[in-house]
């Protein structure tokens, strides 16, 4: 029976990555089968370094023994050398072949296999959400794309590849690349898992008993099938704190800040804030204000709900002064805020808030405070300190109901006037006075005269 083991060979390739290889020995002879991974040198663990001379007259050639130490392709070239071990034990008579017929054996795809690449997949949906106008969810499938060939190295992924052990691994990456950034942590997988069931609906037929793809990698991680942020931060409260009333009301008595960047942050918190919890893109895309009342419809659901994510919040007058201090001045845009004409787009706004949430944070003595933190405290405080009945926090949040309840609200006209009651008794826990003075003091002093030489 043939034996196989892992090999990196010590010549690089061009971009500065090893190939990993499988060697087959049988009978005394042994072949490599190279593989579509590639590793770095930081994947890698160096455990012999062997000078070999050559033949007189000729210099000497170091070759270098390596060992992979990733526990990732550990996992990877464990898999493929039993899937090897399976195809040999089930073939009859491989004792009296030669390893180049092994080789050829182990290396010709069946033909009736079923293979798709899910990063093609993830690219055309890419194409087909932008037609339908959908620039958010088509975004997202083009960067879950870009990010899984950065992972793999690689541009093509088959999907019977995305396993339970690759689903945690791309998570630990996320997470060794962005511990700032939860949230991506837990968006990207979430596309990969809808695009799983995408796939299934269009290639399977359980009816029949068609199941081109059978792997299913959410079922045992511990957010569950469908990933959702709120999940992953109620499992993981550090990723994004819940503030406590004092903690809010040091930020809203803040009057110094170091960077414009920061007091932006701190500005977007308390608008997110008073606003139960509106998210940065939505303030960047909001274009309907009047009589005192901002209406939107939310970003993240708007595509896939009746009500089109409908969020109506009454503009309190503690609100004023940001509201006043952010407004949009350019005629040509409908936004309501100036954030449309001083960043590209809302993700580099919202990046923009993040780099500013890590500068204040210090000040506020909140570890890994993010934009967030705000629409889960505002929800936290409703519950423990207010005491309000969580329907009614649903309500505020704009989330759905489930079951008989959301057959039930169908046939209730939605009003969102007890909403606005539960924010005022909100604001009402915090004293306003400083947030409202400092911005007026900014106001009356008006723009820096330039002196004139």
């Amino acid at each position: 029976m043939p034996t196989f083991n892992a090999l990196v060979e010590s010549q690089k390739e061009t971009d500065k990555t090893f190939r990993i290889k499988i060697l087959v020995y049988h009978k005394g002879k042994k072949k490599r089968i190279s593989t579509e991974w590639y590793v770095t040198e930081k994947d890698l663990t160096i455990t012999k370094k062997n000078k070999k001379s050559n033949l007189k007259g000729s210099k000497s050639e170091k070759t270098t023994t390596y060992t992979i130490k990733s526990p990732y392709y550990k996992n990877l070239i464990h898999n493929k050398t039993e899937e090897y071990r399976r195809i040999c034990e089930n073939t009859p008579k491989v004792e009296s072949m030669t390893v180049e017929d092994i080789v050829d054996l182990l290396t010709t795809k069946p033909q009736d296999k079923f293979q798709l690449d899910i990063i093609q997949y993830l690219m055309d949906r890419y194409n087909e959400l932008l037609k339908e106008g959908r620039k958010k969810s088509a975004e997202d499938r083009k960067t879950v794309a870009n990010s899984l060939k950065r992972f793999i190295r690689k541009d093509t992924l088959d999907v019977n590849e995305i396993t339970t052990d690759f689903i945690t691994s791309y998570i630990s990456w996320l997470k060794g690349d962005n511990e700032r950034h939860p949230r991506i942590c837990v968006l990207y997988p979430g596309v990969i898992s809808k695009a799983l069931d995408e796939l299934k609906y269009e290639h399977n037929d359980e009816d029949n008993g068609i199941r081109n793809i059978t792997v299913n990698p959410f079922e045992k991680i511990r957010q569950g099938r469908r990933i959702g942020i709120g999940r992953l931060l109620l499992n993981d409260p550090e990723k994004a704190p819940t503030l406590t009333v004092e903690q809010i009301q040091k930020i809203i008595d803040l009057k110094i800040f170091d960077t414009k960047r920061e007091e932006l942050a701190r500005d977007m918190f308390l608008l997110s804030f008073m606003l139960i919890g509106i998210n940065s893109v939505d303030l960047y895309h909001c274009t309907d204000y009047s009589k005192e009342i901002l209406t939107y419809n939310r970003q993240k659901v708007k595509g896939r709900r009746a009500d089109k994510g409908l969020m109506m919040v009454k503009v309190e007058p503690e609100v004023l002064p940001l509201m006043e201090k952010y407004k949009n001045l350019n005629k040509d845009k409908d936004n309501v805020f100036h954030f449309s004409t001083q960043y590209a787009n809302h993700t580099v706004f919202n990046k923009a808030i993040g780099k500013g949430l890590d500068e204040l944070e210090k000040k506020v003595g909140v570890p890994n405070m993010r934009y967030y933190s705000a629409r889960r405290s505002w929800s936290t405080l409703a519950r423990n300190v207010l005491v309000i009945k969580e329907d009614d926090i649903s309500d505020a949040l704009n989330h759905t109901s489930d079951g008989g309840k959301a057959v039930t609200k169908g046939y209730i006209d939605k009003t969102f006037q007890n909403v606005w009651k539960n924010n005022k008794k909100m604001l009402k826990k915090f004293d306003w006075s400083n947030l409202m003075d400092y911005h007026k003091s900014k106001l009356e002093k008006g723009p820096k005269k330039v002196k004139k030489k």
